[in-house]
């Protein structure tokens, strides 16, 4: 079941980027709905965007991914990465970076089937 999006907290190290997005109430998600996603923008100085970390929810299937708009690739990740927990979801994304140009901003999304129900989510990096 969708829920709200509260707040993304990032942790980052040499290696890897996790993520945990932290959830409020269910989202009534009509008829019909497959799947939904909740992700973390990275964006450059300028405002546009560089990196998109997400993950991807459908039934009983989970599935993470980076998106990278500078190279316009994507790097996918298994279930075996994600942790639905009760309040929260942690990601795990192995052998990626923010990158080195993110001192722009930092945003928390989520979508239902690919249409924006929250766009600025508060995020913290650890």
């Amino acid at each position: 079941e969708p829920r709200e999006l509260l707040a993304v907290l990032v942790d980052v190290d040499e290696r890897s980027v996790a993520a945990t997005f932290h959830l409020g109430d269910a989202i009534e998600k009509g008829a019909g709905v497959e799947w939904f996603t909740y992700g973390l923008a990275v964006a450059g100085r300028d405002g546009g965007a560089n990196k998109h970390f997400a993950v991807r929810l459908s039934g009983d299937q989970r599935s993470a991914f980076v998106f990278d708009f500078n190279s316009n690739t994507q790097a996918n990740y298994d279930g075996s990465h994600v942790d639905v927990l009760e309040t929260s979801i942690v990601v795990r994304f192995p052998d990626a970076t923010l990158g080195l140009n993110w001192s722009g901003s930092l945003a928390g999304f989520s979508t239902i089937e690919g249409d924006d129900v929250t766009t600025e989510a508060p995020v913290q990096v650890l």
